[in-house]
């Protein structure tokens, strides 16, 4: 029989030795880090707590010259760990030092039994920035990424194909950063392969079934369509891209109703299939834009104090695209292609035609100005007069602000303009069009005299006083353009059209403008608030506008002050490009 009572004997000698061996190993290690225990894979069992910390950061920047390779398709990327910018936690031989020294009694034992026995205890005290891992993960990303494909409907061989779907995949970023993060907290550098997952399509070839059957009969045949007298034929494989196709997921019917609240239900895709208004109404805008056509205007112009027609005016025309992608929808959907269809267009008047002269309040002159420009050249002569027939008959809107630079248009010899002197900057130079200025000062004082509102006007860099000072005998009622920087803008704010006449005698122009007259200005001046006639001195001038009721009361002032530079602090330039 065995001895119970050497067995206790025995058992209490065993744990007297084993209390034995933590008291004499462990009053080694009063003052050190636990043997066994590793931070990020590397040992610092039995150091202390300072040696501890330097060994970690000497293996971090050992471990930093490392690199992690990551496999994905054949080829493999490098990321340097420092890229990474790993980092050891401040505290990590403190974190390493209370290994088996907190917790319960128990949980110490335990961790200290472990150590003991020599068992390998990890403790991670790395961490790495993540989003320095992104650049790296997109690069793997565009390189893994295949897009998914759905099965799709197309129109090969005079009829309706299905190309089959194929899968897409994705690099898991997710997963690539924890795997990372694993390897950083083992200090492991080396292979790892790029986690990816599969991406279904949506739409396979067995959803398109019913799809195919519908595009069949839409794609019977070319559909032909007209309006006015444009004419385009749309061939199958534009009336299958107008095609929508989604796919829609429905529950089966099962006969165990209690079943349904205990399970999901299985399902079936089936795909949606509908011609898409939107992509037909595209193509009725674009067809719009070979139907379409503007209405124009009568042109007019004055006789014997009335306003006539100079032109005949002439109806525009346009599709009507919401009915008309209606029509295309319908036609499609009862199979009536092969045929030509007729689609709806409507008539666009115009503004102004035979009929509403009566209407326009063109009725009497609202407003004149006058210039005159003796001694100019033979170029600069031929520059007013081509300008000058730009405005001829023009139509100003009532609330509409008139821009001259916009209705003046091209300057150049296309055009029949000749080089002439201009101001730019702090010279006078030739160029084409030069003199045109002396259109807009007329025009300028026609607005003037009509009452309207000047929205913009800037008058020349130097007086001019041979072209721009009668009839007021001072300088400072001009307006120089230059567009687009530098533009003539007035507003109609009449409650009819103003129609615009010119007339050109010699170097005498003229401007009438002729509406509603509900006011009228009266210029008073100008005069020279300091300077003189001299040009090749500074000057300033002052005029006042006074706009005028049909009663002849005052029910505004404009005060206009003009200033002038010395005609000296400008060179003349010769231009080479016309000599």
């Amino acid at each position: 029989m065995i001895d119970s009572r050497a067995i206790k004997i025995g058992l209490g000698g065993a744990l007297a030795v084993i209390v034995l061996s933590f008291v004499v190993s462990f009053g080694f290690y009063s003052n050190r880090i636990l043997p066994g225990v590793k931070v990020n894979g590397v040992n610092v069992g039995g150091l202390t707590k300072p040696a501890a910390q330097k060994l970690l950061e000497q293996e971090l920047a050992q471990y930093q010259t490392k690199e992690l390779l990551v496999q994905y398709n054949k080829t493999t990327l490098r990321i340097p760990i420092s890229a990474l910018k790993p980092q050891l936690a401040g505290n990590a031989a403190e974190f390493a030092y209370s290994y088996g020294r907190t917790g319960s009694p128990g949980e110490q034992f335990h961790a200290r039994a472990r150590s003991l026995v020599n068992r390998p205890t990890m403790v991670t005290a790395y961490s790495y920035d993540s989003s320095a891992l992104t650049p790296f993960a997109l690069q793997v990303d565009e390189d893994v990424n295949k897009p998914v494909a759905n099965a799709a409907l197309s129109f090969d061989g005079g009829q309706v194909v299905v190309s089959p779907s194929q899968p897409g995949r994705r690099l898991d970023i997710g997963l690539l950063a924890r795997e990372v993060g694993q390897y950083l907290g083992r200090s492991q550098d080396g292979l790892l392969t790029a986690p990816t997952y599969l991406v279904e399509a949506t739409i396979d070839e067995d959803t398109l079934a019913a799809a195919q059957q519908q595009a069949t009969k839409l794609t019977s045949a070319p559909l032909t369509v007209t309006a006015g007298s444009t004419s385009r034929t749309v061939d199958q494989s534009t009336i299958l891209g107008w095609l929508s196709v989604t796919a829609q997921s429905y529950a089966t019917d099962m006969a165990t109703g209690n079943l349904m609240g205990f399970y999901r239900l299985p399902t079936e895709e089936v795909a949606d299939s509908h011609l898409d208004p939107g992509r037909v109404e595209s193509f009725a805008q674009s067809l719009a834009k070979s139907v379409n056509t503007e209405p124009q205007d009568a042109g007019l112009t004055i006789q014997d104090g009335k306003v006539v027609v100079a032109s005949p005016s002439r109806d525009g025309l346009q599709l009507d695209v919401a009915k008309a992608t209606q029509q295309i929808i319908t036609a499609l959907n009862q199979g009536t292609t092969g045929q030509t269809l007729a689609l709806a267009t409507k008539v666009a008047k115009p503004a102004v035609y035979e009929g509403n002269l009566d209407q326009l309040g063109i009725k009497e002159l609202i407003g004149e100005g006058v210039s005159y420009f003796p001694g100019s050249s033979r170029d600069r002569i031929t520059n007013v007069a081509v300008g000058t027939r730009r405005y001829q008959n023009v139509l100003i809107k009532p609330g509409q602000t008139f821009s001259f630079g916009a209705q003046l248009g091209d300057v150049g010899p296309a055009q029949g303009y000749k080089p002439s002197l201009v101001i730019i900057g702090t010279k006078e130079e030739k160029q084409y069009g030069g003199g045109l200025c002396q259109v807009s000062s007329t025009l300028y004082r026609a607005a003037l005299t009509a009452g309207l509102p000047i929205v913009q006007r800037t008058n020349h860099a130097f007086a001019i006083n041979e072209f721009y000072t009668q009839p007021y005998g001072v300088p400072g009622v001009d307006a120089t353009v230059y567009y687009p920087a530098v533009d003539l803008k007035f507003k109609n704010d009449t409650p009819g059209y103003i129609l615009i006449q010119t007339n050109m005698q010699g170097t005498t122009l003229k401007f009438d403008l002729y509406g509603t007259k509900v006011k009228s200005g009266r210029i008073r001046g100008p005069e020279f608030i300091s300077g003189s006639m001299d040009a090749t001195q500074p000057s300033h001038t002052v005029f006042y506008r006074d706009v005028l009721d049909l009663n002849g009361n005052v029910t505004k002032t404009d005060t206009v002050h003009t200033y002038y530079k010395s005609s000296k602090d400008f060179t003349v330039v010769e231009s080479k490009q016309f000599n």
